[in-house]
């Protein structure tokens, strides 16, 4: 913008941003949360570990967590992103159900139905994943995964997904799987960047206990 003379706009000053909005202040939410962006087209260079991935879920949880109690009884919260990552898709559904599960429903994400359904099941936990196939867990290993999922829920927002890594990631069952719609750019048969689309009605008020 520089170079075209053009003057980039002003950084937003406190005394511009709206005051906080009381509790269901919305009879519809579109939470197109900032993620990693892996579903784009292939860049020059992707800068996304591991590490950074963590840091936009635990974004997206506190995003999810302000937009259900904004939103009235009765409405809609339709979650997107452009990321393939299930850490910031499946996941963040997963997390509302099981969260807010009392208060929200999982709908249909279309018609249309363009996309393809979500990832069914659950990411296998780091002691997981080191493990041969088949062979039974190490004895205290459940105990090492879940202190390390204390350890990292207690941290700030960038180490909040460490404790999930720990313990392996839920992703969607198989009910759900087909009310989402993920678009992946591997497919032969849509032309299309990565893209996730989830959509949820209220049905109660959230409990602020």
């Amino acid at each position: 913008m520089l170079k075209r003379g053009i003057q980039p706009p002003a950084p937003p000053q406190a005394s511009d941003m709206p005051a906080a909005y009381p509790p269901e202040s919305f009879d519809f939410v579109l939470l197109d949360a900032p993620c990693s962006a892996l579903g784009l087209r292939p860049r020059l260079q992707q800068h996304a570990g591991p590490a950074y991935l963590r840091q936009c879920a635990a974004a997206q949880r506190r995003l999810v967590d302000s937009g259900v109690r904004l939103l009235r009884t009765g409405g809609a919260l339709v979650y997107s992103t452009c990321t393939v990552n299930p850490g910031e898709n499946e996941a963040v559904v997963r997390y509302l159900l099981d969260t807010y599960g009392g208060s929200f429903r999982l709908v249909p994400a279309g018609p249309p139905f363009l996309g393809g359904p979500g990832l069914v099941g659950r990411h296998p936990s780091r002691a997981e994943v080191g493990r041969p196939l088949g062979a039974p867990a190490a004895a205290g290993e459940a105990g090492e995964a879940g202190e390390a999922g204390e350890a990292g829920e207690a941290g700030e927002a960038g180490e909040a997904g460490d404790g999930a890594a720990a313990r392996g990631e839920a992703w969607l069952s198989e009910a759900e799987a087909p009310l989402v719609q993920r678009f992946d750019p591997a497919d032969p048969q849509i032309d299309s960047i990565g893209f996730f689309v989830a959509k949820f009605v209220k049905t109660a008020p959230v409990s602020e206990s």
